[in-house]
């Protein structure tokens, strides 16, 4: 596998009430990776934390407004497989959310 590309992995901050063309955003980003081919997508749903501005998302807030739910969508692949998801995503209307782009190293762990 030498000379391969090396992977990164891409984290996308949504919303659970975030949507691209009617549909939930996770959903849309995992069927849009898959379809480029990309070698690992999945979503999280998160109990809690706080966004870029500052607004708190607990869990009793969440039962309150459940849109308002953190989701990461991690997605594995190459760099320019991750380029052009994004490109794709943003032509189609990709809302402002914070994605972290970053190096990945694998590995197996022997038990």
């Amino acid at each position: 596998m030498s000379g391969a590309e090396p992977l990164c992995l891409l984290r996308c901050y949504t919303r659970a009430g975030d949507q691209l063309e009617g549909r939930p955003l996770a959903d849309v980003v995992i069927e849009t990776a898959r379809a480029l081919d990309l070698t690992l997508a999945f979503a999280q749903h998160g109990a809690g934390g706080f966004g870029r501005r500052g607004q708190v998302a607990n869990p009793i807030l969440l039962e309150m407004r459940p849109a308002q739910q953190p989701i990461i969508v991690q997605i594995l692949g190459q760099l320019t497989q991750l380029d052009a998801l994004l490109i794709n995503l943003h032509t189609r209307g990709l809302p402002d959310r914070l994605c972290v782009l970053e190096p990945f190293a694998a590995f197996d762990v022997q038990g």
